[in-house]
């Protein structure tokens, strides 16, 4: 049985860790499995020395509403990117 999906990509030469979406199952959902993996994500970044990671929000369920998606991220401390307001990013050095 699946629980979650998650994508990341590392990326030759660049200061971010590309997470491309966390998905969790919706008979899965506010257990905190999304929370845990996002800082399992996040340790992982600051452990192989990157100063940022990035993510462009898209819901893979159809019907789930983006803005709901954003904000779960915000919450979290990511922020829209200055370059890029599609994308989103949490900052962890500099």
């Amino acid at each position: 049985m699946e629980v979650a999906f998650l994508p990341l990509d590392q990326i030759p030469g660049v200061d971010y860790l590309v997470l491309y979406e966390i998905f969790v199952g919706s008979e899965h959902r506010r257990r905190g499995i999304g929370s845990c993996l996002l800082r399992e994500v996040e340790g992982l970044a600051a452990g192989l020395g990157y100063e940022k990671i990035t993510l462009s929000p898209s819901p893979l369920e159809r019907g789930y509403p983006k803005e709901q998606l954003v904000a779960w991220y915000k919450r979290y401390g990511y922020i829209e990117r200055p370059d890029c307001p599609t994308e989103l990013e949490k900052i962890f050095m500099g």
